[in-house]
C-alpha cells in the first residue's frame, strides 16, 4: 500500500449515506426488539448488510503499489484521463474503462484534494485538470 487518504465524511454525499445507514439500523433495532426469532432473520440481515455498506463509505482511499486507487470501486490510476473539481466539493475522475474502452467516471470526496490530486499525478503526469 502506497498511500492512503482519508475521505471527507462530512461532505453531504458520505454523511448523507451515515444519516440513512444509522437510520436503518435504529428501524432493524426496533424491528428486532418487537418481533419473534423467526421473523427476526431478515431485519438481522438487513443491519449485516448496512454494517458492510458503513465501513466501505467510512474506509479511506488507497493507492496499491500496482497503481490502483481503490475505496470507491477499483480504477487503474495508468488509464485515468482527467479529474474535474465538483461546485459542492468532491472530485470527478474520467478514465477509459479496459473491457470496452468506453470513458467512465467515479466521484470521489477527499478530505485533502490537493494531496489527492497530486498523488494520482506522481502515478500519471498525463492527467488533465479541468
Amino acid at each position: 500500500m502506497k498511500q492512503r487518504i482519508k475521505k471527507n465524511i462530512y461532505d453531504a454525499h458520505i454523511y448523507g449515506w451515515v444519516v440513512v445507514f444509522v437510520s436503518i439500523i435504529f428501524w432493524g433495532i426496533v424491528v428486532l426488539i418487537n418481533t419473534d426469532k423467526v421473523a427476526n432473520i431478515c431485519p438481522l440481515t438487513v443491519l449485516i448488510v448496512m454494517f458492510f455498506l458503513l465501513y466501505i463509505q467510512l474506509v479511506p482511499y488507497s493507492v496499491t503499489d500496482n497503481k490502483q486507487l481503490t475505496g470507491n470501486g477499483i480504477t487503474s490510476i495508468p488509464l485515468v484521463k482527467r479529474i474535474e473539481c465538483k461546485e459542492k466539493g468532491g472530485l470527478t475522475l474520467f478514465y477509459t474503462a479496459m473491457e470496452n474502452g468506453r470513458e467512465r467516471s467515479r466521484c470521489y470526496y477527499p478530505k485533502d484534494e490537493q494531496l489527492f490530486i497530486d498523488t494520482l499525478l506522481q502515478i500519471n503526469p498525463n492527467i488533465k485538470l479541468n
